[in-house]
């Protein structure tokens, strides 16, 4: 692997590692290939994207499948896997929204997750969902039932921080809103 790591681009490196572990693994735990524990939110958003809809109107399903447009171009997921997330809320309500501020839209592994992958669109005229208005809509990808939980706790670092998270909500650009979550204390910078 270390031999791979120098000849390839960093993400089709990640990629191959993820390939053989589920390759690997199929049978149950045999192997534990090393895993990058430098993949968080800000390296996913910096990776698949942080988006800004200035509308009032968006329907929550149209944010679920713009949000989600880097991560099907990038092949982390496929389109099954955007219905699966839009009929999940259909089904079961809007269960994606996680406090008065965020949602995180999100499908199991084997509806068409291909690896780790994090979107974010910033909704700073508010995005309803049911009888709940957010601000944020994370479309979160995971091949795994561990693999997201360091995003998990990124997102709940940014929750708990609320002057940031306004700076934020109200930054005028992806790169401004992104330098702005890099402040906040993660796991990474504790």
């Amino acid at each position: 692997l270390d031999i791979v790591r120098r000849n390839v681009d960093k993400s089709i490196y990640k990629s191959i590692l993820s390939e053989m572990n589920n390759y690997m693994n199929r049978g149950g735990s045999f192997i534990t290939l090393p895993v990058d524990d430098r993949v968080n939110m800000v390296s996913m958003l910096e990776k698949y994207g942080i988006y800004f809809d200035l509308q009032s109107d968006t329907l929550w399903e149209q944010a679920i499948r713009n949000t989600s447009r880097s991560l099907l171009l990038q092949n982390v997921i496929n389109q099954n896997y955007v219905t699966v997330m839009i009929d999940l809320v259909h089904t079961y309500g809007p269960y994606i929204v996680i406090n008065q501020d965020i949602a995180i839209a999100h499908a199991q592994p084997t509806d068409g997750a291909n690896q780790l992958g994090l979107a974010m669109s910033i909704y700073p005229n508010g995005l309803k969902i049911g009888n709940h208005t957010v601000r944020i809509l994370f479309v979160l990808s995971a091949i795994d039932q561990s693999a997201h939980l360091r995003i998990m706790k990124d997102i709940i670092s940014l929750n708990e921080n609320s002057e940031t998270m306004e700076k934020m909500i109200n930054s005028k650009s992806a790169l401004e809103a992104l330098d702005i979550i890099k402040t906040i204390k993660t796991e990474d910078n504790m």
